[in-house]
């Protein structure tokens, strides 16, 4: 029931030559009532209360696209800053990852308010949290009652081992219920044997990283070229000759798809 949501962009990714593998999940299923998952980790850093638990809402939140128990944040004081913390997970170098998550705020029929603000910060696992570094997604929550896919790029902590903060603060109203379900990193690999087998010489695509343009280099004649972020989106690209344009793309990890006349090459793009 959880990953319903997630399913269709793993599909899409696959159906575009990636392989997906989830490396971490916690939907808060096993999570005792009104505590947190085994190994995670409360940071109540205005010593106001309540803390983060997980709680079962579903009758009320299912129907908002959760499933089931919930990581849960109700917020009873406008200072109120409240950060939950993950295990230690370990990110391999050679990989593209992703941390997909749902989030929402229940009002509970008009009890709390439907905005809500929070932060969610990837930092090394045995570093402490200092409020000073830079959040990897950070945002306002207007419309209450629905649950949103999230997700985020953290391709660039490959290599590391890390832990996910989630953090609440800087409520708007002093009265809100923050949601956090199914939190997941992905790790995705380039498919294919033609990418494993081929040569040097048979697709050559440079300057890897790019800013303003890419320029791709067949023996065999190239049918056309398709461009992928990592959420399996097909980016608007426009191939002259050999060359495309990307300085319209926002810096990130992309996968360009090389249509050969007898073959399908997929090769990882870093766009600075």
């Amino acid at each position: 029931m959880k990953r319903t949501l997630l399913l269709g962009i793993s599909l899409l990714l696959a159906d575009h030559g990636m392989a997906q593998t989830t490396i971490f999940e916690e939907t808060f299923e096993n999570s005792p009532m009104f505590q947190i998952p085994l190994n995670w980790e409360n940071i109540n850093r205005s010593g106001t209360f309540p803390t983060w638990n997980v709680t079962d809402l579903a009758v009320f939140t299912n129907a908002m696209g959760f499933s089931g128990k919930v990581a849960n944040m109700s917020v009873m004081n406008a200072a109120s800053d409240q950060i939950l913390v993950s295990p230690a997970i370990s990110l391999q170098n050679g990989s593209t990852y992703a941390l997909k998550f749902l989030v929402g705020t229940f009002t509970s029929n008009n009890v709390f308010s439907p905005q809500g603000h929070y932060a969610v910060y990837i930092i090394p696992a045995g570093s402490n949290f200092t409020g000073n570094e830079t959040p990897v997604l950070e945002e306002d929550i207007v419309n209450g009652d629905i649950a949103k896919l999230k997700n985020v790029d953290i391709t660039g902590y490959a290599g590391q081992s890390i832990r996910i903060y989630f953090r609440q603060f800087s409520s708007i109203t002093g009265m809100e219920q923050l949601l956090i379900d199914t939190v997941q990193i992905t790790e995705q690999n380039l498919l294919g044997t033609s990418e494993e087998s081929m040569t040097r010489e048979d697709v050559m695509m440079y300057p890897n990283p790019a800013f303003d343009y890419l320029n791709i280099q067949s023996k065999s004649k190239i049918m056309h070229v398709k461009m992928f972020d990592m959420t399996g989106k097909e980016m608007n690209i426009t191939r002259n000759s050999d060359s495309i344009a990307i300085d319209h793309l926002q810096p990130g990890t992309y996968i360009v798809s090389i249509v050969t006349d007898n073959k399908i090459y997929n090769k990882k793009l870093i766009k600075k």
